[in-house]
């Protein structure tokens, strides 16, 4: 509405002022004068509301349904964690199969002090371990650790898209706050550790009844922006951060979340439902194929996203949180931020150099030809580097800032890729 990155921005009726420096810049008597003669605002968005501000919906009540276990009585969180911190896991090899971190009913009765047979269909139902093979029973939460959200298969009720993703972050904002030192940096190894952690992660599993097709395009946009920003942070912790170019390609691969019971990577997320299904750098395919029922949550390709995507690197842009309601409003504003930084895009007159992010070269089919890429900088920027590049008499030379990929972390595990824990045979050994 005002073109500026910074609040406030005031108006006098529908007229734009500015921000606060040019209100402190005026004599008390000019604004006085200003603010009379200022006819009502034509722009509803600019008129006093006439009710009151709607509050900001929150997460419902869980279920927290409990089950019986002898004479105490566990929430579906208490008996997963209890399991997976007590059990006793054991590789099995049955023929040629070895079944990986499996236990027996009776170890999982022990386990639980527990002589009621039942109780192992019970603890399938809710999720909490997987159909049985040759006898034998593993934990969802250990049968595909490269899945950020497979703690137990979800059985609760479910909130609207966007409620679950804010008590999500809010929940996440509050754990790294115990970890956070006074530089900034986050002990991610320190904060997998911390005893309300499977708790976040169980509340993840939320997102397997969320399905990207049934939302429409502004919801989803802003949704998917927001889940891979929060999943990053989710993945520094319970999977580590990659520490070479090589396994940060494997990260953004591997390292996969739940949504509405379909896998997305970090680039499935990124270059197939964002960017319209296309290639990743250094990819030579594009993330869904033909048949793949994924491609229902295809949009067109925006390439403002590139400036609303954090993937924990010092040189990505910063974490907001969007809206399906301001989406496009809400991008603008990041992409002009991103590009007003010299830091990111820095135009030279003199030399008629123009450096950019590596975002830019990375994905440069979104942005090319170099007409196509001036004239989109000259709409996200203002005031002497958008008259700048208007005066360019010719395409400017192209070059390219260093990436930082430094990320917030004191400390952290390292990446090291998808473990498996579930089946390994004799047969794919040799």
């Amino acid at each position: 509405m005002a073109g500026g990155l910074s609040v406030p921005q005031v108006f006098f009726g529908d007229e734009h002022v500015g921000g606060a420096d040019s209100v402190c810049g005026m004599s008390v008597d000019e604004v006085r004068r200003r603010v009379a003669a200022a006819e009502p605002a034509k722009d509803e968005r600019l008129r006093k509301p006439e009710t009151p501000p709607v509050p900001k919906p929150k997460a419902s009540g869980r279920n927290m349904e409990v089950i019986a276990v002898g004479k105490k009585d566990y929430t579906y969180l208490e008996l997963a964690v209890k399991l997976r911190n007590a059990l006793v896991r054991r590789d099995t090899t049955i023929g040629c199969t070895t079944y990986k971190h499996v236990a027996t009913p009776d170890a999982i009765l022990r386990c639980l002090q527990s002589t009621e047979k039942q109780l192992i269909n019970k603890l399938i139902d809710i999720g909490i371990l997987l159909q049985p093979t040759k006898g034998l029973y593993g934990l969802t939460s250990e049968s595909e650790p490269n899945v950020l959200n497979r703690f137990r298969r979800w059985t609760d009720r479910v909130d609207a898209p966007m409620v679950v993703l804010s008590a999500l972050k809010e929940r996440l904002n509050q754990m790294k706050s115990k970890y956070r030192s006074e530089d900034g940096k986050v002990d991610y190894a320190s904060l997998s550790m911390d005893p309300n952690w499977p708790g976040l992660l169980e509340s993840l599993c939320e997102l397997q009844k969320i399905r990207l097709q049934d939302l429409a395009p502004p919801l989803r946009k802003a949704f998917v922006i927001n889940t891979y920003n929060l999943c990053i942070t989710v993945a520094f912790a319970q999977v580590g951060i990659a520490s070479s170019s090589l396994k940060r390609l494997a990260f953004f691969n591997e390292v996969m979340i739940d949504v509405g019971g379909d896998l997305y990577s970090f680039n499935d997320l990124e270059n197939g439902v964002l960017r319209g299904n296309r290639k990743a750098p250094y990819s030579l395919s594009i993330p869904f194929g033909k048949g793949d029922r994924r491609l229902g949550a295809v949009m067109e390709c925006d390439k403002r996203v590139h400036f609303a995507l954090n993937c924990g690197a010092a040189s990505c842009p910063p974490v907001k949180q969007f809206t399906s309601e301001s989406i496009d409003v809400e991008l603008d504003i990041v992409a002009s931020a991103f590009c007003e930084s010299d830091g990111n895009v820095h135009y030279d007159p003199k030399t008629n150099e123009l450096t950019l992010s590596q975002i830019f070269k990375w994905y440069s089919q979104d942005f090319s030809p170099t007409p196509a890429l001036i004239s989109f900088l000259i709409s996200v920027t203002r005031n002497g580097k958008r008259t700048a590049l208007q005066s360019a008499r010719r395409a400017p030379t192209i070059k390219h800032f260093p990436y930082s990929w430094e990320t917030d972390a004191s400390s952290s595990r390292t990446y090291a890729g998808p473990r498996s824990t579930q089946v390994t045979t004799e047969a794919a050994k040799l």
